[in-house]
């Protein structure tokens, strides 16, 4: 994440995430947000369980970089349409980087990674 931040971020440019997301995928990004001085935007959830896509469509701009979202997330088994948001992100000309450690998929991503217990797990 400090990487990829330190590369093509300036201060002032936006990080998008939900706050379903395990916390492999938000500290790390939020942690160098906040070293570089960017703001780190959470897509709210709906009451039924599902990210509330019209606000994440809605916070989508010129100065967000990067959306670090799950697939399928492991707080509340929510299946998250990432081609949809993955298109979206590419439109304002963001990076999309999904966690698929509870799925295989397609997703149109920039970048996908998976967490090694899963693979290494009973």
């Amino acid at each position: 994440s400090r990487s990829y931040i330190e590369g093509c971020c300036k201060a002032g440019d936006e990080i998008i995430f939900s706050t379903m997301e395990h916390h492999s995928n938000m500290v790390p990004w939020q942690m160098a947000a906040e070293r570089c001085g960017l703001k780190f935007r959470a897509i709210p959830i709906n009451d039924d369980g599902t990210l509330n896509l019209e606000a994440y469509r809605a916070m989508l701009n010129e100065k967000t970089r990067l959306v670090a979202i799950t697939h399928t997330s492991n707080v509340l088994g929510t299946v998250n349409p990432i081609r949809e948001i993955s298109d979206a992100a590419h439109k304002v000309g963001a990076k999309g980087r999904c966690r698929t450690s509870h799925s295989t998929y397609q997703s149109g991503c920039g970048s996908t990674w998976s967490g090694l217990p899963r693979l290494l797990g009973p």
